[in-house]
């Protein structure tokens, strides 16, 4: 005599890897001598992206580094086909899971002038990956942000004109 059990009574390996779609956008590191700023300055652009040296967790930013919603763990790794993989060390205030059950993720794409063309040039793409959560086997993270486009010259839109001096006298 064999027992069935109905398929959602069975417990889901906490370890397993499995599949999940994402909503990803990209993230920069501001540097006080860039030309530009995505909202008009240095102060600004940290407040929108964090002071960039560092993830939630402590981490340095690197390239693969994710920005991923409170329900993945520190660590966990994730394969973007057609991206490579990378790892959340990192949240944001936007960062969440979507109503359609499409998770959000942030990628760092690297600093100053460079980084933010290269978070502008990117996009918002939507990924089917798959997630290693910690404690299995992971893959190692591996995102070229170099292999990303970034075109300086859509920062042009957000160059700053030349400053007003205003004389004391």
């Amino acid at each position: 005599s064999q027992l069935l059990v109905p398929a959602n009574l069975v417990a889901k390996d906490p370890l397993a890897p499995y599949e999940q779609d994402f909503v990803i956008t990209a993230y920069y590191s501001p540097e006080e001598s860039q030309c530009c700023y995505i909202r008009g300055s240095f102060g600004a652009d940290i407040a929108l992206n964090g002071e960039g040296h560092h993830g939630a967790d402590g981490s340095e930013v690197f390239a693969g580094m994710a920005a991923g919603p409170k329900g993945y763990a520190f660590g966990t790794t994730i394969n973007l086909p057609g991206l490579g993989i990378v790892a959340v060390h990192d949240r944001g205030g936007a960062i969440h899971q979507l109503e359609n059950g499409s998770d959000r993720l942030d990628l760092w794409v690297g600093s100053g002038e460079e980084g933010l063309a290269r978070a502008l040039a990117f996009g918002v793409r939507r990924v089917h990956g798959t997630v290693y959560p910690n404690g299995s086997i992971q893959p190692k993270v591996a995102l070229d942000i170099t292999k990303l486009e970034a075109p300086l010259d859509v920062l042009r839109a957000f160059k700053a004109e030349d400053p007003v001096i205003v004389s004391l006298d």
